[in-house]
């Protein structure tokens, strides 16, 4: 019989609202943190996210810094002016092409808790998806080990 692979459900029973232009990167991101167990609403642009977050509370939103039109930054600015039960303390993950040449204390000064760099590692997204959800640290469920069962 086959291998049969046993997913890690680190992110179980969270919602992620996850922002990029780039299709394939929201496919990458969605393929992540779906296999980690998160629920994940795609959305292609900062408005489209700000439309979808009148009525969706995630647990965490993963953006885009550089996007046409409204920017990530432009988003988490927007975000943080609304009351928390609006959805204006959602923990927030800020994603870049930019690399070194846009700092990790620009994005946290503007809002943002973490700061990633493109091109994604998924293994590194789910760790930071976790962290700001608050699922790492002592008496949490951690970021566990994705591994094969053998049937």
């Amino acid at each position: 019989m086959p291998p049969r692979m046993r997913y890690s459900r680190v992110l179980e029973g969270l919602h992620v609202v996850a922002v990029d232009d780039n299709a394939d990167a929201r496919t990458i991101m969605r393929e992540a943190l779906t296999y980690d167990g998160a629920l994940v609403t795609l959305c292609e642009s900062a408005d489209e996210a700000l439309f979808v977050l009148r009525y969706l509370r995630p647990h965490v939103l993963v953006a885009d810094i550089a996007m046409p039109g409204r920017t990530g930054l432009d988003l988490i600015r927007a975000l943080r002016v609304l009351p928390a039960r609006d959805g204006g303390a959602i923990p927030a993950i800020a994603i870049t092409a930019f690399g070194p040449r846009f700092p990790r204390s620009l994005a946290i000064s503007v809002g943002f808790q973490e700061w990633l760099s493109k091109p994604v590692d998924p293994w590194e997204l789910s760790r930071l998806v976790a962290k700001v959800a608050g699922l790492t640290g002592p008496g949490s469920k951690g970021t566990g080990s994705r591994s094969v069962d053998v049937a």
